[in-house]
């Protein structure tokens, strides 16, 4: 009896320990398709941490829209991916080949996205409590004839707070969109500093 209650406590400690953490960010995204940009149109992406320090990003039910043709392509999920945790913002990035899977909207009666086979995908950004910020680019010019980068979070996502640098403060530490920290926000532009984004 002993050592059954003993393999159940130690079953239930390894699954404690696995704990997985999702949150889901509703934010904008802009796709643009071979240089030419969408309108910025809403998503829902999945981001689960995992207990060894790695992520699984989700794009939900992604469409191409591009003129009048509206194409069903799937859920995009990129997992395993490498984080950097500095204070309340994490940095991601990885570079990949991944399938994309059927979308969960019942309403869509074909999705492309599995018919595509392997996707050669590079994924990096940012994310915090409240926002996401990333850049996917999506390598389908050897099937599709098409180069798609998805920008999720934008000018429009959040108001974008202007900061003047103050003489003998120190400032917390700053990144680009893309997810590459810089020492300083010094060149004009627009940067996450303490999860949220900052124009100079």
């Amino acid at each position: 009896m002993k050592k059954t209650l003993l393999t159940i406590c130690f079953a239930m400690a390894a699954v404690c320990g696995m704990a997985q953490t999702q949150t889901i960010y509703n934010e904008k995204i802009v796709v643009d398709i071979d240089g030419q940009s969408t309108d910025s149109i809403p998503a829902v992406i999945n981001v689960t941490t995992n207990a060894d320090g790695t992520c699984d990003f989700t794009l939900k039910n992604f469409h191409l829209i591009q003129d009048e043709s509206d194409i069903a392509v799937g859920n995009i999920s990129v997992k395993g991916v490498k984080m950097t945790a500095d204070g309340k913002v994490t940095a991601i990035s990885t570079n990949q080949t991944i399938k994309i899977e059927n979308g969960d909207d019942e309403s869509v009666a074909y999705w492309l996205g599995p018919d595509l086979g392997d996707v050669p995908v590079v994924l990096s950004g940012i994310f915090c409590a409240d926002h996401l910020y990333a850049s996917l680019d999506i390598d389908m010019t050897e099937l599709l004839g098409q180069s798609i980068k998805v920008a999720v979070g934008n000018k429009e996502v959040t108001a974008v707070t202007t900061v003047k640098a103050n003489a003998g403060t120190t400032a917390a530490a700053a990144y680009t969109l893309s997810g590459v920290r810089v020492n300083k926000a010094q060149a004009k532009g627009l940067y996450i500093v303490g999860g949220k984004k900052v124009i100079k």
